[in-house]
């Protein structure tokens, strides 16, 4: 949400809480959260402090970034590779090698949409009955939400939420 001024906030906190997390990932998350605090209460005798929980997970974050730039570099080597090995395989005129793990690294041919014209192409979905499949993206509705909540609205069809979050700084 970016940073809330006092307004805002209160017409959040006024709003019902809710959990996004699917339920299957709750479930580990919530035992995580037993064993987390039993090992705090295990090492200090004490229950955990927002000082202790903070520094965890400032400290699990920085890991996350950490692990996030390492993916980042891997998936332009992965890039790279790809590109190289469509030019060589078009080249070769070939679409497949087995490999000695197993693997068959294989090329494969997809359509791909871009939208060039968004009013023409809302048009085609409407008459061809696309018109309820169409949606705009999360960020998208959460912003135009926050937006009309500053202003004291809220859009018709939506429910909203208070959905709290931690947030690097």
């Amino acid at each position: 949400m970016g940073k809330p001024n006092k307004a805002l906030k209160q017409k959040v906190l006024a709003l019902p809480r809710i959990v996004t997390t699917e339920p299957k990932h709750q479930l580990k998350v919530e035992k995580m959260k037993a064993l987390i605090i039993a090992d705090i209460r295990d090492e200090t005798q004490m229950p955990p402090t927002a000082a202790r929980l903070a520094q965890e997970w400032a400290d699990l974050r920085a890991a996350m970034d950490d692990l996030d730039d390492q993916k980042s570099a891997i998936q332009v080597q992965i890039d790279a590779y790809a590109q190289l090995l469509i030019n060589q395989y078009e080249a070769e005129g070939i679409d497949k090698i087995s490999l000695e793990t197993g693997d068959a690294p294989r090329l494969q041919y997809e359509p791909y949409a871009q939208v060039e014209d968004g009013a023409k192409f809302f048009e085609w979905c409407v008459k061809n009955g696309y018109k309820n499949s169409l949606q705009l993206p999360w960020q998208t509705r959460n912003k135009i939400v926050k937006d009309l909540l500053m202003e004291g609205e809220e859009p018709d069809g939506v429910k909203i939420y208070n959905h709290p979050k931690i947030v690097k700084r």
